[in-house]
């Protein structure tokens, strides 16, 4: 599937995709650690409402990250909080893929890929090793012409995976060993169907569908059924172009990152129902207009306090304040030292951002000033060509 920087028109239905399947080679290869070009400046304070504020008494913690290539390759990485260090480890070939996104089981000892090589492309299933290495276990062809998000389910029983092309949501269930079973349900959720995530409480599941401008919403039986919500959808501004949805961490919010308009649109989550509605107007990730801009990704900061979005074109982080009522309010954009920050990520210890830059093949580290969250220029550059997504998590103590 071609890669979809930039996009000029969407689709307003699904495609059919070609059904033959590469092999999967049944381990990850290693290759050679690559050399890394880094930048120094001064660092930042931690933040006064840093998530994890060590004790004189504890260990060190230890961080480790993962990026992913559209060229068939994962890169295990270490990070160090407090410099904002990110070391290549070593690397993992998949052969004949095109991972796209990763997701991690609930306890970290999973890690599930989308794979879009192949015309309908597949699901894959990795054990994370005590070293942080990935072990093979099984892929299953997704058939649904192009998977572009997958997630692990609050229950951590089910594997979902939203495909671009065909516009269809997949549901697998997880064995006890992490492998991933057949599919149990699909259902066409709208077209361009771009990321599907459980909601903070119960069984509801979200699917922001760029081409169809709506959120789509689902409750999730527990024999991984897909009952159609009421309303099934939340439909948002025509040209919007809804592509991925962050929950706020009070769960009373939601906000959604529009791709075509480079808007955000924050959203109130019904407290029982978790029903998504509209909470105010969409607000601009850009402080004047940039020609072939498009959004990309949403963060939210621990504390709540902000939120972040990628620019593609204008190549920044837009950062907002969340209002007392939940709405937004743009503070600044600040550039990412790369070219298409297709994602990025928040560190567990909310001191740095880290963006995948496709068309620069980088992963830049950006400090989070402390008190008002604002960027400053990138510490470090890595080379990662064609990265998609990259994320650091905690692995002790």
């Amino acid at each position: 599937m071609s890669m979809r920087n930039n996009r000029s028109t969407v689709a307003t239905s699904p495609s059919t995709g070609d059904q033959s399947k590469q092999s999967q080679s049944s381990t990850a290869e290693t290759s050679a650690t690559q050399g890394q070009d880094k930048t120094t400046m001064s660092l930042p304070e931690s933040p006064s409402a840093s998530p994890e504020t060590p004790t004189p008494s504890s260990a060190p913690a230890v961080y480790m990250a993962y990026g992913v290539s559209a060229n068939g390759q994962i890169v295990r990485y270490s990070f160090q909080p407090t410099t904002g260090q990110l070391k290549e480890e070593k690397s993992f070939a998949l052969a004949g893929k095109r991972p796209s996104f990763l997701s991690f089981s609930p306890q970290r000892k999973m890690i599930y890929v989308a794979n879009e090589a192949g015309g309908s492309g597949g699901v894959m299933a990795y054990r994370v090793e005590p070293t942080g290495d990935l072990s093979f276990v099984n892929e299953v062809p997704s058939n649904g012409d192009g998977p572009t998000h997958v997630a692990v389910d609050r229950s951590g029983e089910w594997l979902m995976a939203a495909h671009y092309n065909s516009g269809r949501i997949h549901i697998y269930p997880l064995q006890s060993d992490g492998r991933i079973g057949p599919t149990r349900t699909q259902v066409f959720a709208g077209a361009n169907a771009h990321q599907i995530l459980s909601a903070p409480k119960g069984n509801r599941i979200v699917v922001p569908c760029l081409g169809s401008q709506y959120v789509a919403q689902y409750d999730l039986g527990a024999d991984g059924s897909l009952t159609a919500a009421t309303p099934p959808t939340l439909s948002l501004t025509e040209g919007s172009g809804p592509r991925h949805l962050a929950f706020h961490p009070n769960g009373n919010w939601a906000y959604l990152v529009n791709e075509l308009n480079s808007t955000v649109q924050a959203l109130a989550v019904q407290p029982t129902t978790q029903q998504l509605s509209l909470l105010g107007n969409a607000v601009s990730s850009l402080k004047a207009p940039v020609a072939n801009n498009s959004g990309a990704e949403v963060q939210i900061s621990a504390d709540g306090r902000f939120v972040y979005t990628s620019n593609r074109g204008d190549q920044s982080i837009a950062q907002f304040q969340v209002g007392a009522d939940g709405g937004l309010t743009l503070l600044n954009t600040f550039k990412t030292g790369g070219t298409t920050p297709r994602h990025f990520s928040i560190d567990p210890s909310g001191r740095w951002i880290l963006a995948a830059q496709q068309d620069s093949g980088t992963i830049t580290v950006l400090p989070i000033q402390q008190g008002g969250g604002a960027l400053s220029p990138p510490v470090q550059t890595v080379n990662l060509p064609a990265v998609q997504f990259v994320e650091v998590f905690k692995v002790s103590p």
